[in-house]
């Protein structure tokens, strides 16, 4: 955690301590600090232990919790790079596109600016001659996109306001006629 984030989070502890004291005394911020350092700790245990990794078997997935999910070879019809930015944070991540259309990252191909991979576009290729060695090309296309794709996720915040906007609406006119 470099020197920004460990301010952050220590704020962030102070104004949790500050709260607790007031509301709750000593022993209201001992439980509400060492509860939140319990959650960030295992939080910070389970992104360590994300993997990805590739096989004859295909590609294995894991979150943190057992051994992950395999996916084989003839289910993934696509792998691409998804580059995101969030404000100041700029990041990429590996992705996989399945034969039923579902995308799915791969935790451990992951790069931002906050945690640069100095090895990811040699691991992204690693997978990407794994997949082609283990696929026959016509099973390797790009299926179109879902509705829930072709939309963006700000017309879709938007379209959720007008829904939940009418619904009041409705509800007030009708409890009120």
């Amino acid at each position: 955690m470099g020197w920004p984030h460990g301010a952050g989070a220590g704020t962030v502890l102070l104004a949790e301590a500050a709260g607790a004291y007031s509301q709750l005394g000593w022993a209201g911020v001992c439980w509400l600090c060492g509860g939140t350092l319990l959650i960030v700790a295992v939080c910070a245990f389970m992104a360590k232990r994300c993997t990805t990794g590739v096989g004859a078997d295909g590609i294995t997935v894991s979150w943190g919790f057992g051994d992950g999910r395999t996916y084989p070879w003839h289910d993934i019809r696509w792998l691409y790079v998804y580059r995101g930015n969030g404000g100041q944070l700029d990041g990429r991540t590996a992705r996989m596109v399945l034969a039923d259309g579902r995308h799915r990252s791969l935790p451990a191909l992951a790069t931002s600016s906050a945690y640069p991979g100095s090895t990811f576009d040699s691991d992204f290729r690693r997978v990407v001659r794994w997949w082609e060695a283990s696929t026959d090309p016509a099973e390797r296309f790009l299926p179109p996109p879902t509705l829930r794709q072709r939309i963006p996720p700000q017309w879709w915040g938007v379209i959720a306001t007008l829904v939940v906007t009418a619904g009041l609406v409705v509800g007030v006119v009708v409890t009120n006629a």
